[in-house]
């Protein structure tokens, strides 16, 4: 048998450590097991640009606050050509990451929204 256990944090403002501590509800003389974890918290901040039709542009999507090289996904285009995206590489004397998608001139004919999507390279199972 197993069971799931889910701590759920409202509103997390910093680095924290939690110790799931699990005991036999029928044996009570049986030992306790403790495991800890991590939440990692960070900040994203999006770079948007507004460029004339046809012209080719880099937008950027930075994280900091990190300790750690994190996996950066761009969204909101069909891979092809004319898009290059890249997650960059963890700074280690900032604390940060800047993920870029350069947009070639052929696909900048009309407004367009991309989005950036950051995940633990680490841990895969983090949102």
């Amino acid at each position: 048998n197993s069971q799931i256990s889910t701590l759920t944090v409202a509103d997390p403002q910093n680095d924290e450590a939690y110790t799931c501590v699990v005991t036999s509800g029928q044996y009570a003389s049986s030992a306790s097991s403790e495991t800890v974890v991590n939440l990692n918290t960070f900040s994203v901040e999006a770079i948007s640009k507004e460029v004339l039709l046809n012209t080719e542009t880099v937008i950027s999507c930075k994280i900091t606050d990190i300790t750690e090289q994190m996996t950066i996904e761009w969204s909101g285009f069909t891979e092809a050509d004319n898009f290059v995206p890249s997650s960059g590489s963890y700074n280690f004397s900032s604390n940060s990451q800047t993920g870029t998608l350069t947009v070639k001139s052929a696909a900048v004919t009309t407004d367009k929204t991309y989005t950036c999507s950051v995940s633990s390279s680490v841990n895969k199972e983090s949102a």
